[in-house]
C-alpha cells in the first residue's frame, strides 16, 4: 500500500474520532510533505515568500501606523469636534457625532478595530456623563466601527484584492457609496432611538470640550 494511501486512511480515522478538521488537514499536509516527493519542503518557503512579496500589502502596516499617530497626536479630538459641528445640535447629537466621526476616522485608518478603539476612548466617557444607556453607547461605537471595512482605504479590501487578484483601486471606489449609505442609515437609527428614549439634549454647538 502506498504511503499516500495510508495517510488518507489515517486522516479518515482522525475525522471519525472527532478531531477538528483544521487539525486533520494540517497533519495531512505535514505527513504528505515528509513521506512523499510531491510536496518538496522548498516549496513551502517559496510559496510563503511569493505570497508576502506583494506591493499592496505594504499599505497594511502603514494604515496601522497612521491610526496610532492619529490616536496619539490629538487629531481624533479634532475629528470629533468637526463631526459635532455637523450633527451635534440634533437630538442624540453625541451618538450621531460618534457615527460620523467613525466614518471619517475609518477613511483615514482603514481599520475597524482602530476606529472603535480611538473613537470609543474619546466618546464613551462623555456619553456616560450625559446619561446614555451603556448598551446603546457601546452598540453605537461598535456599529460606527463597522464602516472601517467598507469606506476606503480598507485593510479588508487590500487583503481581498491581493488574494483574489481584483483591483484594489476598483474595490476602494466601490466602497465609497455603500460606506456613506451605512453612515447615513446608522445616523437615522441612532436619531430615532435617541428621540424615543430622550437621549441627549438639543443644545447649540459647541457643547463638549473633547
Amino acid at each position: 500500500m502506498e504511503p499516500s494511501t495510508l495517510v488518507f486512511i489515517a486522516l479518515a480515522v482522525f475525522l471519525l474520532l472527532g478531531v477538528e478538521i483544521l487539525t486533520v488537514i494540517g497533519i495531512g499536509a505535514v505527513l504528505l510533505t515528509l513521506i512523499t516527493d510531491q510536496f518538496p519542503l522548498l516549496n513551502i518557503s517559496l510559496t510563503m515568500f511569493d505570497s508576502l512579496n506583494l506591493f499592496p500589502l505594504l499599505a497594511l502596516p502603514l494604515f496601522v501606523v497612521t491610526g496610532d499617530l492619529i490616536a496619539s497626536g490629538g487629531i481624533a479630538a479634532q475629528i470629533m469636534r468637526f463631526s459635532q459641528s455637523i450633527v451635534g445640535w440634533m437630538r442624540g447629537g453625541l451618538a450621531l457625532t460618534t457615527i460620523v466621526a467613525s466614518g471619517i476616522f475609518a477613511a483615514i485608518s482603514g481599520s475597524n478595530a482602530a476606529t472603535v478603539a480611538t473613537v470609543g476612548k474619546v466618546v464613551l466617557p462623555e456619553m456616560s456623563k450625559q446619561s446614555y444607556d451603556r448598551g446603546f453607547s457601546a452598540g453605537t461605537v461598535a456599529a460606527g466601527g463597522v464602516v472601517g471595512i467598507i469606506i476606503p482605504p480598507s485593510v479588508s479590501f487590500v487583503l481581498y484584492g491581493v488574494t483574489t487578484g481584483v483591483s484594489v483601486t476598483d474595490l476602494f471606489i466601490a466602497g465609497i457609496i455603500p460606506g456613506l449609505v451605512m453612515v447615513g442609515a446608522m445616523c437615522v437609527v441612532a436619531y430615532l432611538i435617541s428621540r424615543k428614549r430622550n437621549y441627549g439634549e438639543r443644545t447649540p454647538f459647541p457643547r463638549v470640550a473633547w
